[in-house]
């Protein structure tokens, strides 16, 4: 039986919008190569590595930062070969301030076996980063 890749896909952004780490995690190799594209990609709390305990304990930390209001799929395509791209929707809630962001970014996946082997995720990491550094100094501030 061949799995469907784009199914998996869809599946773990709906366990990602439901705040599902387990969920998002079943998608993963277990040594999952992954990375984060993009300006400030350094200030991420992905940034890159390998292996799918090295990325939950990364993804937890967004987690525990931010709420997902909403986190959809609008595209998704295959390219020859193994990989499909993402592009999704996202609205976070900045747990402690209630500051709220929203925007686009790629998730970049290269698929074997129904399982992501290599993981890219492209956004405005920059804006990410300003956004986080914004939201922990109203806290601060009260």
């Amino acid at each position: 039986m061949r799995i469907d890749d784009r199914l998996v896909i869809e599946a773990m952004c709906a366990s990602w919008a439901a705040g599902d780490l387990d969920g998002v995690m079943q998608g993963f190799f277990k040594d999952v190569r992954f990375a984060v594209g993009g300006l400030g990609a350094s200030n991420s709390f992905m940034k890159s590595g390998q292996g799918r305990i090295i990325l939950r304990n990364r993804l937890s930390l967004l987690l525990s930062e931010f709420e997902i209001a909403r986190f959809q799929p609008v595209q998704i395509v295959r390219e020859e070969g193994p990989w499909l791209h993402t592009r999704a929707h996202y609205h976070y809630v900045h747990r402690r301030s209630g500051l709220e962001i929203d925007g686009t970014m790629r998730n970049n996946c290269c698929m074997i076996g129904g399982r992501i082997v290599r993981y890219q995720v492209v956004h405005d990491t920059a804006r990410m980063a300003a956004f986080i550094e914004l939201a922990r100094r109203s806290i601060a501030e009260v």
